[in-house]
């Protein structure tokens, strides 16, 4: 199994967004709802940087582990981009994909 560490530049420090576990062809970061999700959206959001490098990496799907409530919520990149809401709140540009385009299980992340 080959997992690689995604990893974003934020003024002029790096911070692990992520892990693309490449057999699965999956994108998977570990959030705190209370943090990282947008409620006037009612979804989760993703660096616009990061959804096209993960494009360009082969990840099929993108996995939201919400560590406060031990739930994954999965989706398919193409989804995310297609559907997804650009918005930039100083952090960068980022796109956001409301619940209602993501599937929901309890999990635990692998």
């Amino acid at each position: 199994m080959y997992i690689e560490k995604v990893v974003l530049s934020i003024d002029g420090a790096e911070k692990t967004v992520g892990f693309i576990d490449h057999e699965q062809r999956c994108f998977t970061s570990s959030r705190q709802r209370s943090k990282h999700f947008h409620r006037k959206l009612n979804a989760w959001g993703v660096d616009a940087d990061v959804l096209l490098q993960l494009g360009v990496r082969g990840v099929k799907d993108i996995c939201i582990y919400d560590a406060e409530n031990g739930l994954m919520y999965r989706t398919g990149l193409a989804t995310f981009l297609e559907r997804g809401i650009v918005r930039d709140f100083g952090h960068g540009s980022q796109r956001f994909l409301p619940l209602k385009y993501w599937q929901v299980e309890a999990s635990h992340p692998e």
